[in-house]
């Protein structure tokens, strides 16, 4: 777009900036995005170590009410009885 010397060179000088401040909005949102990914991997990690625990303890609780309600069951499958 030309329509003399001094308009287009302003445009050009406004859009330049425009460009430049979208480069550094762009650059720290770039990094916390990253940011967050790492935190969103540390999250996923940690959620299924903790799920395994719950199964864990959830097998747990179950064979104590076992032992609680049956407990001659349990200690003959151990040779106690």
């Amino acid at each position: 777009m030309v329509f003399g010397g001094r308009v287009s060179q302003k445009k050009l000088l406004k859009d330049l900036e425009d460009i430049m401040s979208d480069q550094g909005i762009i650059k720290p949102l770039r990094q916390r995005i990253k940011d967050l990914e790492t935190i969103n991997d540390a999250h996923q990690k940690k959620n299924g170590q903790l799920r395994v625990e719950i199964q864990d303890k959830d097998k747990k609780i179950q064979e104590l009410q076992e032992q609680i309600t049956n407990p001659t069951k349990k200690m003959r499958n151990e040779g106690q009885l």
